[in-house]
């Protein structure tokens, strides 16, 4: 499903990372790497704060998700602790309008 993206979209999660704001999205997969030395709690959200999931990323590790989801008004992605050795990989595309 990655390769069906026509977007791609990379950003450490140093603070809460916004993708295509205002526009709904359809995400295809991402990828998300913790190099720190503890584990942290991502969280999806849409535009309008509403949670789409969440999940424990254990320290010094990556996980691959390839489930394919729409985000309305775009995607939000926060770690608990918000690091830039956190970072994340979105394979998506998105709509002009």
């Amino acid at each position: 499903m990655l390769l069906i993206a026509s977007r791609v979209s990379f950003s450490t999660l140093a603070a809460t990372v916004t993708i295509a704001n205002g526009l709904p999205i359809t995400v295809y997969g991402m990828i998300i790497t913790n190099a720190t030395a503890s584990a942290d709690l991502i969280t999806l959200t849409n535009a309008a704060g509403t949670t789409i999931g969440a999940f424990s990323l254990l320290a010094t590790t990556s996980i691959v998700l390839n489930v394919p989801f729409a985000a309305d008004g775009g995607l939000k992605i926060s770690a608990g602790t918000p690091s830039a050795s956190t970072a994340v990989t979105v394979f998506h595309s998105q709509s002009s309008s």
